[in-house]
């Protein structure tokens, strides 16, 4: 190695710059950029040859009969979290460093539409705060660690249906709904927790089937999936439409796509700038979220989706596809088959993934964590 190269490879602005370029971060975790640069490196090494450790997160009373309730639906992955919502609208949150439940939110009112009018739709982490929305519209607040939440929205089923999907980031929180038409979509501003938008319809036709997670709270296949991507962009499909809001005007419909084939609603995926598709027909896509132009595609097979449970995620260099509880990561920039997870998750509910981590929950076995981060 020259001297002048070790004379810039001594810069800070060198390695910050790269580690921004790379994996589009401007906080670093480390003494330096140049350590954190070698970290994410070492991690990502350990994503693409499969070097993780599995620890399943075990919940007592995951079972059928009397503890159905206790089934895990959700879960989120931040920097310090696990999150996990259940069928009786609780969420625990478990300490990323010690895999130890730290926080534990209930319900803030009592179920007047049914025992699962208050099973978790979705769950945010930001800083040390958790967001998570219910069945019934209701959105509230809770601080980690502590076991008190508050309400940020108290939900109108007969004005809106049934909130079916929820997703945000630091700016917006937005809520897929079924059983009210024209009103598929609420979006809040993530800041002053104010409603900014309401409207659309790309759950209209499931508006019946929306109704009926009230008496069947756990159905095979979801009716529709929100994701939030960068630039303000969020990405909603059922299992005919695809459509790209912009978060920042109104809710505008950038672009929507109707497949002949179908989506596979639960494989929908956004990391950053990009969405991770499952069609139909077996066929996967990783594409940029603006203007949906393909990145990469693979095949998983002759599926029969009516039949199969299909759950998928991604983060900013793998995808990882779970068919019937077995977990295959593909790298998402050549669509390149890697290998599978030596433990997978059977009666999958959901499945997660960030780029230190991957989480997936089951109604039969809880919930389970694979880390990648490198020793160092």
């Amino acid at each position: 190695v020259c001297s002048q190269w070790r004379a810039i490879s001594g810069s800070e602005l060198l390695w910050q710059a790269l580690h921004r370029r790379i994996w589009g971060m401007s906080r670093r975790s480390h003494a330096t950029w140049h350590d954190d640069y070698v970290y994410r490196h070492r991690t990502a090494l350990n994503f693409h040859i499969g070097r993780a450790t599995y620890t399943p997160l075990e919940l007592a009373g995951n079972t059928d009969g009397a503890n159905r309730r206790n089934t895990c639906l959700r879960v989120a992955l931040s920097d310090a979290y696990l999150a996990c919502g259940f069928l009786d609208g609780s969420v625990r949150v478990f300490d990323m460093g010690s895999n130890h439940w730290v926080s534990r939110f209930r319900p803030t009112n009592p179920d007047r539409l049914g025992p699962f009018s208050h099973s978790i739709s979705g769950i945010v982490l930001r800083g040390n705060n958790v967001i998570f929305a219910s069945l019934d519209g209701n959105v509230c607040v809770g601080m980690i660690p502590g076991r008190n939440s508050r309400l940020a929205h108290v939900g109108s089923v007969y004005d809106d249906g049934l909130l079916i999907d929820f997703a945000g980031c630091s700016r917006w929180w937005i809520g897929l709904f079924s059983g009210a038409p024209g009103r598929a979509f609420h979006i809040w501003n993530g800041v002053t927790e104010e409603i900014s938008f309401i409207g659309g319809g790309l759950t209209d036709p499931e508006a019946v089937l929306g109704w009926q997670l009230l008496t069947e709270p756990q159905p095979n296949h979801r009716l529709g999936r929100v994701r939030v991507a960068d630039e303000h962009l969020a990405v909603a499909v059922t299992a005919s439409k695809a459509v790209v809001l912009d978060l920042q005007h109104g809710g505008f419909v950038l672009s929507e796509e109707e497949p002949e084939e179908g989506i596979v609603v639960d494989s929908l995926d956004v990391q950053g700038d990009r969405c991770l598709m499952v069609y139909a027909n077996g066929v996967a896509k990783v594409a940029k979220v603006r203007g949906m132009e393909e990145v990469c595609s693979f095949y998983l097979g002759d599926i029969d989706v009516a039949q199969v449970k299909i759950l998928c995620s991604l983060n900013s260099g793998y995808a990882f596809t779970s068919i019937d509880g077995t977990i295959s990561v593909w790298d998402a920039e050549a669509g390149e088959f890697l290998y599978d997870l030596e433990f997978g998750i059977d009666d999958g509910t959901d499945l997660v993934a960030d780029d230190e981590h991957v989480a997936g929950c089951s109604a039969s076995t809880g919930v389970h964590l694979w880390d990648f981060r490198a020793l160092f």
